[in-house]
């Protein structure tokens, strides 16, 4: 491609991409559509990657590597080249991309990582590359002037590629020449470089996490069994790892109060590698409640710290609630409980507050749904006992303080935790536990908020759902339990029978089919309502108190 003609294809990308005319897009993609139908524009795209700063030009380039690499045959050799290439890309440009040329690139590069897992080394060595790409800087590239050479990139419709100390060039003739070793483009590190203030560290974070996802989807024009023998090769040899990474990064994010964005990357990073399917049977959709971690993973999953981890940014980003100081705490476990949320706060840490911060706590939550997910046969006899009760004791300490259950989708996926517990874990082992009983006394306080209040909010309904069949499955495991074993079952199923019944008939009264709305007309299960009247009454007959004071609704559920 000659260099001269750069200016009038940016000019066509634009057009492309921000023309509002359908008729002008439609003839502006019939005269580019040749980028991506054959493999002889590779070094074209290459070129207008390595001399373009149009971002549209550059998205036009990367989308059509990623067709040509996906539909078209390429060598191992050829593959490897354009991995490399991509890479350095990435490592030199990134902070000056905008995010949808970014987010092209990095699909191409884990496409291709993907497509030649199996064949070289050299894709099984992104997750090492990453891990440097967090702690080491890349130097800007000089491009020079417009066609001048520039080291370790695509000159003269060659492809680059990186091997050991020296830069192999592939021209379009087949040669190779190599050139010497070092050079100012080559990765070099700095000993006072801050990680997670770099453009860099957030790109490895991105190219990890969606070498995650690609490996844990089928590749459009190959088959499902190619699919899952890279899929099962990766789990093997790459997601613990990059899992391994993920906590890593995120207890330094935590410990130096790093920015949201990058903890909202490393939380969908740990979210992801957990939502793996490990056995090829789609086990992390809602349906499927054990998720089959390999065995070499029991030591991540027995150690407390990991779970620790996702509860102490979920207390981090949810604002207690004015109950909190008010609740009572009944015991060394219900205190225990509490520091599992307040653990991260004795650095004196004050995040900000606002959507960022209610989408962090949505996937510190979602992390630890996995954790509960997570097949019993796992741990040993031990273990499993101090997992679930950490567990137990930390659902119990948001029920107790309302933590972030002013959110729907905190409720949603503390609703899947609980029932999680009950799935993977039995009732026998359950009432064993110190925490047991305030976690279903709890738990009883929750199920009839939640009937009676569910339909105010979006996901109210599968809160109940999924509660209701809680306690089904409570119920039913009793005659599975020893004579002198009580599980305290009797003192709240007939309070959330008598609820469900009684909400029933309120919403078949109702001219609207619902039941009526609280008088503060909230929107969410525990949104303010002014006077109190949230609270359930000590009469056990499941009716609202009429409670005077100014404490929000999740206050007066708090204080039981």
């Amino acid at each position: 491609m000659d260099i001269s003609q750069l200016p009038q294809l940016e000019a066509l990308c634009e057009r492309l991409y921000l023309s509002q005319s359908n008729e002008e897009r439609i003839q502006v993609e019939q005269i580019l559509s040749p980028f991506g139908k054959s493999a002889e524009y590779v070094s074209h795209c290459m070129t207008i990657l390595n001399n373009s700063k149009s971002p549209y030009a550059q998205l036009l380039a990367s989308s059509s590597l990623l067709k040509l690499v996906t539909e078209q045959t390429f060598t191992p050799q050829q593959k490897d080249e354009i991995k490399q290439y991509v890479l350095e890309f990435l490592a030199s440009r990134s902070p000056g991309l905008p995010h949808f040329a970014l987010a092209s690139l990095i699909q191409l590069l884990v496409r291709v990582v993907k497509l030649g897992w199996m064949e070289s080394d050299t894709h099984r060595r992104i997750v090492d590359e990453c891990r440097q790409l967090m702690s080491l800087e890349a130097p800007p590239m000089d491009h020079g002037p417009p066609g001048t050479p520039v080291k370790n990139m695509l000159h003269d419709h060659g492809v680059v590629a990186m091997n050991g100390d020296s830069a192999m060039i592939v021209r379009n003739g087949g040669e190779n020449s190599t050139s010497g070793s070092g050079g100012s483009n080559a990765l070099s590190f700095n000993p006072c470089y801050t990680p997670t203030s770099a453009p860099q560290f957030l790109v490895a974070l991105r190219i990890l996490d969606l070498l995650v996802l690609e490996m844990n989807s089928p590749t459009p024009g190959r088959s499902v069994t190619h699919h899952r023998k890279v899929s099962v090769a990766f789990r093997d040899t790459a997601l613990l790892p990059i899992f391994q990474m993920s906590l890593r990064v995120l207890r330094e994010l935590l410990e130096k109060n790093a920015d949201d964005k990058s903890k909202d990357l490393a939380l969908s990073l740990a979210n992801d590698c957990l939502s793996f399917d490990f056995i090829g049977l789609n086990e992390a959709t809602e349906e499927v409640s054990t998720i089959q971690v390999p065995a070499p993973w029991r030591a991540l999953m027995e150690d407390p710290n990991t779970a620790q981890l996702f509860w102490s940014y979920y207390g981090v980003y949810t604002a207690p609630s004015a109950a909190t100081s008010a609740a009572p705490v009944t015991s060394t476990v219900a205190s225990s409980a509490a520091a599992l949320l307040d653990a991260s706060n004795s650095s004196g840490m004050s995040p900000s507050r606002g959507t960022a911060s209610v989408a962090l706590a949505n996937k510190s939550l979602s992390c630890l749904v996995r954790l509960a997910s997570v097949r019993r046969s796992i741990f040993s006899d031990d273990t499993r006992s101090e997992f679930l009760k950490r567990m137990v004791a930390g659902t119990t300490a948001v029920l107790r303080t309302g933590r972030g259950l002013s959110d729907g989708v905190n409720c949603v996926e503390l609703c899947r935790i609980l029932a999680r517990i009950k799935s993977n874990y039995q009732l026998s082992e359950l009432v064993r536990l110190e925490p047991y009983g305030e976690w279903l006394h709890r738990m009883s306080e929750f199920t009839v908020h939640v009937l009676r209040n569910g339909h105010q909010w979006e996901g109210g309904d599968y809160c109940a759902d999924s509660l209701l069949l809680l306690w089904s499955r409570l119920v039913s495991s009793l005659p599975y339990l020893k004579a002198d074993i009580s599980p305290g079952l009797h003192a709240h199923v007939p309070i959330i029978m008598q609820t469900y019944v009684t909400t029933k008939l309120e919403a078949a009264r109702s001219p609207e089919g619902i039941c009526p709305l609280l008088p503060d007309g909230g929107t969410s299960l525990y949104s303010s309502s002014g006077n109190g009247n949230g609270n359930r009454s000590g009469n056990g007959n499941g009716s609202n108190s009429g409670g005077s004071g100014s404490s929000s609704s999740s206050s007066s559920y708090a204080g039981g």
